[in-house]
């Protein structure tokens, strides 16, 4: 779907993150800097958070970005490109093991929060994210058969 976008039509942060690449795509020099400065201000005057001149964290921005990104862009159907391109779904599986019922949840995620090590693949490290969880202590499961608190797994 090809983007036909102004700022008129289209305020906020699609329409600025457009025009960013419209820009760079467009810049005489293959090679330099670019003068973000548009763009920063923009990302400021959208969230009052980013706001000042901070570190900020870049997997709260990129969260935001694409949220803000999804909300803006026009669907077909119900779909967007945001979503076709950056949101996966993750379902995960919670067991008793009182009296041994499950329960599934599904939710569509942007990003997943893996715990990264040195010298470790990307594999590895998705494959401990979804490694069967012990729900024992704090966490246990609340299961819906038995009406209370019980040890479970959870697996994803």
């Amino acid at each position: 779907m090809a983007l036909k976008l102004t700022p008129e039509k289209n305020p906020g942060m699609l329409y600025e993150v457009w025009n960013f690449f419209q820009d760079l795509e467009h810049q005489k020099k293959s090679q330099g800097s670019y003068n973000h400065k548009k763009l920063i201000a923009a990302i400021k005057k959208n969230n009052a958070l980013f706001d000042n001149d901070e570190h900020h964290d870049a997997h709260e921005f990129v969260t935001w970005l694409l949220d803000q990104m999804h909300e803006q862009v026009p669907k077909e159907e119900g779909r967007s490109f945001v979503k076709d391109l950056f949101a996966g779904k993750i379902q995960s599986t919670f067991t008793c093991l009182c009296c041994e019922s499950f329960s599934k949840r599904s939710e569509d995620f942007y990003n997943l929060s893996l715990d990264l090590e040195k010298n470790t693949s990307l594999n590895y490290c998705i494959e401990r994210f979804s490694c069967k969880e012990l729900l024992n202590r704090s966490n246990k499961l609340h299961c819906d058969t038995c009406l209370s608190k019980q040890v479970g797994t959870k697996e994803i």
